[in-house]
């Protein structure tokens, strides 16, 4: 994120949806924002893995999560929620790809937070 506003000349993520509709920052156990700006923003929670091993490919699992609720018609908020029920199985075992989820198991998991 740093790096795209330092190169756009911006100091905040909500500065980026003059020129972006949409902006989703991760920001580890704290969770992640989704600004729109149609929508405002949705704070996201963290979804807690059952443990954490390593967190190589978090970032690509909640991108899989969200991209996959878009597809599917649901709001800003429930995508980031099962962005972050992705990244939860993603830093369970070592490896990039070694604990890809199902979509019920992401759905699943994601039910705590949210309403699916």
């Amino acid at each position: 994120m740093r790096y795209a506003l330092r190169f756009m000349g911006l100091t905040t993520p909500k500065q980026l949806l003059a020129h972006v509709e949409l902006v989703v920052v991760t920001m580890g156990r704290r969770g992640s924002l989704v600004l729109s700006r149609e929508h405002g923003t949705h704070r996201i929670p963290r979804v807690p893995p059952k443990r954490i091993v390593d967190v190589t490919g978090a970032g690509d699992a909640y991108r899989a999560g969200f991209y996959a609720g878009m597809s599917r018609g649901y709001d800003h908020g429930r995508c980031g929620i099962l962005g972050s029920a992705a990244a939860s199985f993603a830093i369970e075992a070592k490896g990039t790809q070694t604990t890809l989820p199902s979509w019920v198991a992401v759905v699943r998991r994601a039910r705590r937070f949210g309403d699916f």
